[in-house]
């Protein structure tokens, strides 16, 4: 018969293993000078300037709402529909452009320290065998 401070032991035990086998792997810690890249904020900058292009289209095109030709029923419509149009693009290129410079501007200072932080010595291997390297960036 099992007594009360065996079972005790054995309830101890599982509880152990149980908590252990959850238990994640050690950390590893990385000690290099390389950052995690961020956005590089191009896409910003695309949706900047294609906004700015369809918005002042949208502007430029909108007096062939009140020409002559156009007919007179659709003329109010023509008009509202190219202004919100174009006010639409020029609200997204509003937000592209504050997103996508600040965006890559921090990208191009990244770029920068990762420049300085690959020169030095490196082992290198090729075909050859492998070697030391000294890399200078200007």
């Amino acid at each position: 018969m099992i007594t009360t401070a065996a079972r005790a032991l054995l309830l101890l035990a599982l509880l152990a293993s149980a908590a252990s086998a959850q238990e994640p792997p050690p950390r590893q810690y990385d000690l290099s000078p390389q950052r995690r890249q961020p956005p590089s904020g191009l896409g910003g900058i695309i949706v900047g300037w294609a906004g700015l292009g369809l918005g002042a289209a949208s502007f430029a095109v909108m007096p062939v709402c009140s020409a002559s030709f156009y007919p007179e029923a659709a003329r109010t419509e023509c008009i509202v529909g190219q202004a919100i149009v174009g006010g639409g693009a020029l609200v997204a290129s509003a937000i592209g452009f504050i997103v996508g410079y600040p965006r890559r501007a921090k990208y191009r200072e990244w770029r920068a320290s990762q420049q300085s932080a690959r020169t030095g010595f490196s082992v290198t291997s090729g075909p050859a065998g492998a070697g030391l390297s000294y890399r200078l960036v200007f």
